[in-house]
């Protein structure tokens, strides 16, 4: 029988006889106890007349062990392998899938795989696999919550012993070590792939209604969103149970995977959530809930998260749109005062994670104003600090800074005008159409996935390559080269917000532009997941200032 897959013997299937091995086609006894041995591998198996195997050929085959980092849309994973490379593979729906001592198909059990999950992939080419052994059952992982701050003293995870060796943890999705877990984060910890996951995501709010009911809850409305609730400890804590929360308490949730309920906790001490930008304000009629039919005044406020969440408001805040407020919480209605501001700014060091001097926290939410300050609607959006761009931040810039702890370090920035207003792209062609009475250049820039033409009356003395320019109404009113910062005849390591090449490691912007220009004619656009996947791609990055001074890399361009 060509083609059979010897998926288990007693030892990974107690159902078996001693000696037996379950294989793709069926369940068979062996009269050759060496094939016993042969768990996991393909071949041609031999039978005699009563159906009992008595020699396999074992087909030569290439197999890659990886580590599931993400799970991406259309069936694609990103993974890391057991010598730290990155890539990604998607898979077709029908791919064949061995899983549990059961053969199947990716469809089947795609929704079991997530992060940390172990996929052995082989067949015969690298990169070209014919089939896939994934542990499904080690996705089971029940989640624990961080009881303090870890350190890398630290033996044990609440009360999981932690082992060292080629211990990977993810935390966000970004590489870390166990010294960054904080109190109140969830981790899940595969023992067995020694992979721990852990997530940050906490969401402060009213406990506004259980739904279906208190009794039976499976989700819950806090500050106006709803959210899935994943384990038993949560559900404890949020249905009719005596010493659950009722509604209208104030409520953290912690959130794991899928952005799922895994805790609900009431956090003492400074909370990021008790602050947020006063976006919009209005009045409207309840839904649901014990108010179903009145009118309530409510706030809409732009949270530390990136998050927007509605607030039944005391009063009407209208004088407040576009301030950063302190929340206070009284029932199912808040009350809100302007922040208090420790007026923090000065020089910024993204490597020491200082501005003016003044720590910053790890965490830190650094808030950005988008809007006028007079705005009837303000508009924010969420910065990362380690990528700013800037040296220092002005007191023009700051609008607000609080700080907390005995050391006064920085737990929020709310900050405007940070915008260079400047746009990334490669400049491909230049034309000049000058005569003697006027300027007339015409610049042909490939940026977001096509090449744009610019008309302007100036001449700029810059070659062809990465560039920075400003634009209105299709004319160029600025363009500068940016500088090469190092070329590289591949990427190490690649994810949001970093790159190593050459065992360095580069700031990315938050918008970071990827370029292939190996087919001269034809440039292609590539993403940071796609980029991660290009072994043996020759890479130059651009930024507009020096590595020491605070650069990012604003360019990425692969020949």
């Amino acid at each position: 029988m060509e083609d059979s897959f010897i998926i288990a013997n007693q030892d990974g299937d107690a159902s078996l006889n001693s000696d037996e091995i379950r294989t793709n086609q069926g369940v068979y006894t062996v009269k050759n106890s060496s094939i016993l041995n042969k768990e996991g591998s393909m071949g041609t198996l031999i039978l005699d007349d009563n159906k009992k195997a008595v020699s396999f050929k074992e087909d030569s085959l290439v197999s890659m062990t990886a580590t599931v980092t993400n799970v991406g849309e259309n069936n694609t994973i990103e993974y890391k392998t057991a010598q730290n490379e990155k890539g990604s593979y998607t898979f077709s729906k029908n791919f064949t899938v061995y899983s549990d001592n059961t053969v199947m198909t990716y469809n089947d059990i795609k929704n079991d795989i997530s992060t940390g999950t172990k996929i052995q992939f082989m067949g015969e080419k690298e990169g070209r696999w014919t089939f896939a052994l994934i542990d499904a059952a080690e996705n089971n992982i029940v989640p624990v919550k961080a009881s303090k701050n870890y350190t890398s003293a630290d033996t044990s995870l609440e009360g999981i012993p932690i082992d060292f060796e080629n211990l990977t943890v993810y935390r966000n999705n970004k590489t870390v070590s166990v010294a960054d877990i904080e109190v109140d984060d969830v981790i899940y910890y595969n023992t067995k792939t020694n992979v721990m996951d852990v997530y940050t995501k906490k969401i402060t709010g009213i406990y506004n209604e259980a739904l279906p009911s208190k009794a039976y809850v499976t989700s819950v409305n806090v500050g106006g969103n709803i959210y899935q609730i994943n384990s038993k400890v949560s559900t404890s804590t949020l249905d009719a149970s005596a010493g659950s929360f009722d509604i209208g308490d104030r409520v953290t949730l912690l959130l794991g995977k899928d952005d799922e309920v895994c805790f609900a906790v009431e956090r003492s001490g400074f909370d990021k959530f008790s602050y947020g930008v006063v976006l919009k304000t209005y009045t409207e009629t309840a839904q649901s809930g014990e108010k179903q039919g009145s009118s309530r005044i409510m706030a809409s406020m732009f949270m530390a998260d990136g998050n927007t969440y509605e607030y039944e408001t005391s009063k009407n805040y209208k004088e407040y749109i576009g301030d950063l407020v302190e929340i206070k919480y009284s029932g199912d209605v808040v009350t809100l005062s302007k922040a208090s501001s420790s007026n923090v700014y000065g020089a910024v060091d993204t490597k020491q994670r200082t501005l003016g001097g003044k720590t910053v926290l790890k965490d830190v939410a650094v808030i950005h104003r988008l809007s006028d300050e007079n705005a009837t609607e303000a508009k924010a959006e969420l910065l990362n600090f380690d990528t700013l761009d800037v040296g220092t931040i002005s007191s023009q810039q700051l609008i607000t800074s609080v700080s907390t702890n005995a050391f006064g370090d920085i737990a929020i920035l709310y900050l405007c005008d940070m915008a260079s207003g400047y746009n990334y792209g490669y400049l491909k062609g230049v034309e000049d159409n000058s005569n003697d009475m006027t300027i007339s250049m015409k610049y042909r820039i490939y940026t977001d996935s096509d090449v744009q033409e610019y008309v302007s009356n100036v001449k700029y003395p810059q070659g062809l390559g990465a560039v920075a320019f400003k634009e209105s109404g299709g004319n160029l009113t600025e363009l500068k080269t940016l500088s090469s910062v190092v070329t590289a005849k591949r990427v190490d390591a690649v994810e949001e917000g970093r790159i190593m090449v050459d065992g360095n490691i580069y700031k990315l912007s938050d918008d970071v532009f990827i370029v292939d220009t190996s087919d001269m004619i034809n440039y292609k656009t590539v993403s940071i997941k796609e980029l991660s996947s290009m072994n043996g791609a020759h890479v130059t990055l651009y930024s507009d200032k020096s590595a020491s001074d605070n650069g990012v890399i604003r360019v990425i361009k692969i020949h």
